[in-house]
């Protein structure tokens, strides 16, 4: 396995070199476990095949599967005169017709963009942003590629964008995909045990739907779908029922401890995820008017056999 070793260590009597390392899969991986080296690329689905069962077997139950501060965000933008506004010129600059929220200047993050926008021919996707305000921002040409299965990076030097026309963006309705991380549900959840995502989201306070879902491959299992009060902290929860076919879920549109219900929401799912191997994660909203933004702080696999 290739790890990344950041200082030179001695470990078992062996001396490794700082930089990339080809090592062992088992020295990697206590490497890894603790904090002595970072992964080069994703770990191959299953590389813990049978870990799970043998950690429960003496008392350790719990893995994080993903930590990220990072937050997504999908623009409004109408074409008109709601939203994301490209300032050109050949920069990354842009001003937003009105602020997500009051506050919303984020330090760094990912905004989706479509193809070609501000004239300038790029591919959609997700792209670095910085704000300055909350309603002033810069675009940069580093990507992130929401089906790798690792946690973005930010850059360290990052170049702006050089975007030509003074337009408005013209954004999307579509379900896009923020990000996907491996799982290997047999042997990391099992068949009794859990999923549970820490997530935040946030918005503008117009009418209309804003959407965090979670997916097993292409199966749904979760969504948070606020309208005119976005700003929200959410806690999920996917419980397998005795079979990797039968989950019980937290109540769509809820987090945990959110006030009783008369009625069910989604709370019971047939996944079949044995015959899955990622869990997704996607943002939506129902107006190009709409803002709508995440962060998935943390997932975690507590495994039940």
């Amino acid at each position: 396995m290739q790890v990344n070793v950041p200082l030179p260590i001695k470990y078992l009597g062996v001396d490794y070199a700082a930089g990339a390392q080809t090592i062992s899969d088992s020295i990697a991986l206590e490497l890894l476990l603790l904090g002595l080296a970072t992964r080069v690329a994703p770990l191959p689905l299953g590389w813990d095949k049978g870990l799970a069962a043998n950690l429960a077997a003496i008392g350790v139950t719990t893995k994080t599967m993903w930590a990220s501060g990072a937050l997504f965000w999908i623009p409004a933008g109408d074409g008109g005169a709601n939203g994301l506004l490209f300032s050109g010129g050949g920069t990354g600059n842009f001003t937003l017709s009105a602020a997500v929220v009051s506050g919303f200047t984020i330090p760094q993050g990912w905004v989706y963009l479509t193809a070609n926008a501000g004239g300038l021919s790029n591919p959609a996707g997700w792209y670095y942003f910085t704000m300055s305000d909350d309603t002033n921002g810069k675009i940069y040409t580093t990507t992130y590629d929401s089906t790798s299965g690792v946690v973005p990076v930010f850059p360290a030097a990052p170049v702006e964008m050089a975007f030509t026309s003074a337009t408005r963006l013209t954004s999307t309705t579509s379900e896009i995909q923020m990000f996907q991380t491996p799982f290997d549900f047999a042997s990391q959840v099992g068949i009794n045990g859990s999923i549970e995502v820490l997530e935040s989201l946030y918005g503008n306070v117009l009418s209309s739907t804003k959407n965090l879902r979670i997916r097993a491959g292409s199966y749904q299992l979760h969504e948070l779908a606020p309208t005119t009060s976005p700003q929200s902290e959410a806690l999920a929860a996917i419980t397998n029922a005795g079979s990797l076919a039968k989950q019980l879920i937290t109540r769509w549109a809820a987090s945990v401890g959110n006030s009783p219900s008369p009625t069910l929401s989604n709370n019971y799912r047939a996944a079949n995820l044995a015959a899955e191997t990622t869990l997704n994660f996607s943002l939506r909203v129902a107006a190009t008017t709409d803002h709508v933004a995440a962060v998935v702080r943390k997932i975690t696999a507590t495994y039940g056999g």
